[in-house]
């Protein structure tokens, strides 16, 4: 009796089932709705910077159209947020998203 034998065929099942993963293309407008739900009102920084980053990181190659919500709102959450508007300018350089001035 071969054990590892009994094993694999319920894995190997398992394998073909398995539904490939589908990346969804996401706009700015959400990214910028993500953005503003963590970091509207900042609690938390590490919860904001930490959101910032993954929208930043979506944001990646969308056209300068598909970035304005997101200028926009970080615009906004800077001038609510003034303590940290530098690190959160700092985050954006970081991602080289092109933003421009913010």
């Amino acid at each position: 009796m071969r054990p590892l034998a009994i094993l694999a065929a319920p894995v190997a099942a398992l394998a073909l089932t398995a539904a490939p993963a589908v990346a969804q293309e996401v706009s700015g407008s959400t990214l910028a709705g993500r953005i503003d739900s963590q970091c509207g009102r900042i609690e938390y920084e590490a919860d904001c910077f930490s959101a910032l980053r993954r929208a930043l990181a979506e944001a990646e190659g969308m056209s300068d159209e598909e970035l304005e919500p997101i200028r926009e709102t970080l615009a906004g959450v800077m001038e609510d947020n003034p303590n940290q508007a530098e690190d959160i300018r700092e985050i954006v350089t970081e991602s080289g998203v092109a933003l421009g001035e913010i």
